[in-house]
């Protein structure tokens, strides 16, 4: 006969349920902490040196002309 397994209880959660407030703060219920999302920071957008060494030729033309 097969040995019954153990029934896996749920433990409890230290935290309670976080609640959003207003411009992406949060606060967690039980605990009343408020936190605030870390914002990622974006990528500069960066041209090849192919394309920036045209535009520089464009600009000195252009320049020229004047």
């Amino acid at each position: 006969m097969a040995t019954p397994k153990p029934k896996v209880t749920p433990k409890p959660i230290k935290k309670g349920i976080t609640v959003a407030i207003s411009k992406g703060v949060t606060m967690d219920a039980k605990t009343g902490i408020k936190t605030t999302a870390k914002p990622t920071p974006k990528a500069i957008p960066t041209k090849s040196d192919a394309q920036y060494f045209a535009d520089q030729k464009k600009f000195i033309a252009s320049k020229k002309k004047k």
